[in-house]
């Protein structure tokens, strides 16, 4: 997997945030904190409720954030977005890891 930071990262916590409308004909939304931690040293990512995520070259799904369980460990990479007027890290690919 090519991404500018990858590894294998355990989730450690899922934050929901919601937006409440602004009008009653709009509906509620979310964004979540994901927290990952590689064992040594943790660091937060946030992400809508759904995203696309590469999951095989050319293969792109949509993810709902609420499918990511707590302490899994995925493969995962990311890539720096500026598309906001600040860098935010981006994912891009991820893969569960069975541990057996």
């Amino acid at each position: 997997m090519v991404g500018m930071l990858s590894g294998k990262f355990y989730v450690v916590g899922v934050e929901e945030n919601i937006i409440k409308a602004k009008n009653s004909n709009e509906k509620d939304s979310a964004w979540y904190r994901i927290t990952l931690s590689d064992g040594r040293s943790t660091f937060s990512v946030t992400c809508g409720s759904k995203w696309s995520v590469e999951v095989a070259p050319g293969k792109t799904i949509e993810f709902i954030a609420t499918s990511l369980q707590l302490l899994k460990q995925y493969e995962m990479t990311f890539n720096p977005d500026m598309s906001s007027g600040y860098c935010k890290l981006k994912l891009r690919t991820f893969k569960s890891i069975d541990n057996k």
